[in-house]
């Protein structure tokens, strides 16, 4: 592991940022895909709600 704070390098620092920028670019997407999981999952967890209310 770098310690960012010892090397100063300006070409580590661009590299640093750059890795920030593409994990954050990874994250979204996977976000995202937690974001449809997460939906599709709620609408399950209502349509079952909806049941019970019936004495299912």
């Amino acid at each position: 592991m770098m310690n960012i704070w010892v090397n100063k390098n300006n070409n580590v620092r661009q590299a640093i940022i750059m890795n920030i920028k593409e994990i954050t670019v990874m994250n979204y997407w996977l976000f995202r895909e937690l974001l449809q999981i997460g939906c599709a999952f709620d609408v399950k967890m209502q349509s079952f709600h909806s049941y019970k209310h019936f004495g299912f």
